[in-house]
């Protein structure tokens, strides 16, 4: 067997359903409209849709990864005034960052809008995860400001998990404009449609210009504050002084949360043969990660079976220690896929030993004197994720680079 070391805290990103735990929701929400309901809010997990709950899990994942913040996560009721919200109240110690409340009535118009794909849906959750880094960094500013940097950052979250093109994301920029509002005078007003989209489309701007968490927290609160001054560029510098307190909650000012670094290449799509000789070639993690720190990206190659490339779902690196694609591969089922791995053992380049195990879904590939291990592992069952903001079903296969167990 292998050494895997994801961190188990990001497991417990959603929670199991809490009874009728109602915590006051006191924070930030995604449209000025008025949160109804003065005895508190009901907290619903799961929602009764296996499909719905995982994608947000797999999504939430991630996120806990990219902002560095680990909250609990909630549906709720919204009825007819569909909206999200963060707030910093903590409902138990798994979640030390507060509460994320997602409206089911703002799912299920999101995904009617949008014939079934939620690019905005995943921007939605990026902008409470950008209330909760402002929450932690103490942030004091007027609730456009507030909405507007949270819009930013949604906007650098698309551009940033470089899966999504600007096509793609309309729906998102859509989204958001619609939420934006003219109620000037409101103390629940979140700037204006033409602020809103500006502010999203910005921050997606930022990440394709490789601005990382970091950079795209300071800019985006430029933008805001320029946006609410009638200016709507920044300034040349991308610095500023809008941050939180240095007293934070153990953190300095800005925030220390710097995201992935971005690959230096883009990942390769290989038959598995080339990927065997690939592993050869580079044996061990850090040829296979981008950066040189703990939150690295996987750059390695990514198998393509019987002549179907996967989906890139998700994707781990812990340098010197585990190098991981998750995939999933459309129109394929496991006997395919099991034959695709005895092929593959079958013609391994010289320099690799292969052992096939699990009935033929695990490829497991070793080099003489080396303790890394390529494996390449199949789900025994078909899979359904939200990927790319639309529903994936196939096999998922891990492509795992990691070292031997000690």
């Amino acid at each position: 067997m292998i050494k895997r070391t994801v961190a188990a805290a990001l497991a417990v990103f959603l929670c199991a359903a809490l009874g009728h735990a109602r915590p006051r929701a006191q924070g930030c929400s995604l449209s000025g409209a008025a949160m109804g309901g003065g005895g508190g809010i009901q907290l619903i997990w799961p929602s009764g849709n296996r499909m719905l709950d995982e994608s947000f899990q797999a999504e939430g994942m991630l996120m806990v990864r990219v902002f560095g913040l680990s909250p609990r996560m909630f549906f709720f009721d919204d009825g007819n005034a569909p909206n999200a919200m963060a707030t910093s109240q903590v409902v138990n110690q798994m979640g030390p960052h507060g509460t994320l409340l997602i409206g089911l009535s703002l799912v299920q118009s999101e995904l009617a809008d949008n014939h079934g794909e939620a690019f905005s849906l995943v921007a939605i959750l990026a902008h409470e995860f950008a209330h909760l880094l402002q929450f932690s960094q103490r942030v004091q500013a007027p609730t456009p400001v507030m909405e507007l940097q949270a819009d930013f950052i949604a906007g650098w979250y698309l551009g940033f998990k470089s899966r999504f093109m600007y096509m793609d994301v309309q729906d998102a920029f859509r989204a958001f404009f619609s939420r934006g509002d003219y109620e000037f005078n409101s103390p629940n007003h979140h700037g204006t449609p033409e602020q809103r989209l500006a502010a999203i489309q910005s921050g997606f701007a930022a990440a394709s210009q490789g601005a990382d968490l970091r950079q795209a927290f300071m800019a985006g609160g430029q933008f805001a504050v320029r946006l609410m001054e009638g200016r709507g560029a920044m300034g040349d510098d991308g610095s500023g002084g809008f941050g939180g307190t240095d007293n934070g909650p153990g953190r300095g000012s800005p925030p220390p949360v710097t995201a992935p670094r971005r690959a230096e290449r883009t990942n390769e799509t290989m038959t598995c043969g080339q990927a065997a000789e690939f592993f050869v070639r580079n044996r061990g993690t850090r040829s296979f990660c981008s950066g040189e720190d703990d939150r690295s990206r996987y750059t390695g190659p990514l198998v393509s079976l019987s002549g179907v490339t996967g989906t890139l779902w998700d994707q781990e690196c812990r340098e010197d220690e585990l190098a991981e694609a998750f995939l999933v591969y459309e129109g394929l089922t496991v006997d395919q896929v099991v034959r695709e791995l005895q092929d593959c053992a079958e013609s391994v380049p010289a320099g690799a030993v292969p052992k096939l195990e699990s009935g033929g879904r695990l490829l497991v590939m070793e080099t003489p004197d080396s303790p890394w291990v390529l494996v390449i592992a199949a789900e025994p069952k078909e899979v359904r994720r939200f990927v790319g903001g639309k529903w994936v079903s196939g096999i998922r296969v891990d492509v795992m680079v990691a070292k031997h167990e000690q």
